[in-house]
């Protein structure tokens, strides 16, 4: 049984979004990377990101999900789920409203359910017409 535990936690990837570890984060967006996150072959958009008392990495999604990437210098208010690491603290976003643009983009569920998956699911990339639209315009 012990082994089978720790098989289970072997498997279970440090970058998992966890509904009972969230925070709303207003900050300052200090640089944009691509990177490659473990468990996932392709690269995702991360935002070192400044708050008023830390420094985190906000994890976006992937890269061909985001329509519209933040700049370095923009102001803006992410909700996700945060977890800490040897390398720092993390947020796997679900959501992010930009100033400067004045838009909003939804990443995942209110379950933590990403939304790239859905498109993946369709066997193909829906267009924005096709209900593949990630992000609103604020008024």
């Amino acid at each position: 049984m012990h082994f089978l535990l720790l098989v289970v936690l072997a498997v279970i990837p440090k970058y998992f979004y966890n509904v009972r570890d969230t925070a709303t984060v207003k900050g300052e967006v200090l640089s944009v990377e691509r990177e490659q996150i473990e468990g996932s072959e392709v690269y995702h958009v991360v935002l070192s990101f400044k708050s008023i008392d830390t420094t985190l990495k906000v994890v976006l999604g992937p890269a061909w999900f985001i329509k519209e990437v933040p700049r370095r210098g923009d102001s803006c208010v992410v909700s996700g789920s945060v977890f800490r690491t040897e390398d720092g603290i993390y947020l796997i976003a679900r959501k992010l409203f930009n100033s400067r643009t004045k838009t909003s983009m939804s990443l995942r569920t209110e379950s933590g359910f990403p939304l790239w998956y859905r498109q993946r699911a369709s066997g193909r990339f829906m267009n924005r017409a096709e209900g593949g639209q990630n992000r609103q315009r604020q008024r």
